[in-house]
């Protein structure tokens, strides 16, 4: 905390972010008409990993030793979690991807006593290159 920045004027300033963030989420969320659309973009590729690693559980070294995909499986393997977990579907999945993004976002723009625009400016930097 700088002297020339009174604890209220902080928390009020963090108190704008949050609710800031979270009408652009509640913005998208509207304009792309919810999460239960149809499979889309690269949820073609990945949902039925997803599915697959939803099957096995807990994967055993033979599993990812057999995994041919481009990026690490890590994503399937918790999204897979979550599928077997709730069986809700890619909307399940899309919701925990949301909440997983939105707490990235304020971790990272949450603002900071005596810097006063860099975790916001990163946020939106976040926000406009995902």
């Amino acid at each position: 905390m700088t002297e020339t920045e009174p604890k209220d004027d902080l928390a009020r300033r963090r108190a704008v972010f949050l609710a800031s963030l979270a009408s652009i989420y509640a913005a998208a969320y509207v304009a792309l008409g919810g999460l239960d659309g149809p499979i889309a973009k690269d949820e073609v590729t990945y949902w039925p990993l997803v599915l697959e690693f939803s099957l096995l559980g807990w994967p055993t070294l033979s599993d990812l030793s057999d995994y041919r995909g481009l990026n690490t499986p890590l994503p399937f393997v918790v999204f897979g979690w979550v599928e077997r977990a709730t069986g809700g579907g890619l909307a399940v999945a899309r919701l925990v991807n949301v909440l997983i993004s939105f707490g990235v976002v304020a971790a990272v723009g949450i603002p900071k006593a005596g810097r006063r625009w860099v975790g916001p400016l990163s946020a939106l930097g976040l926000l406009l290159y995902p």
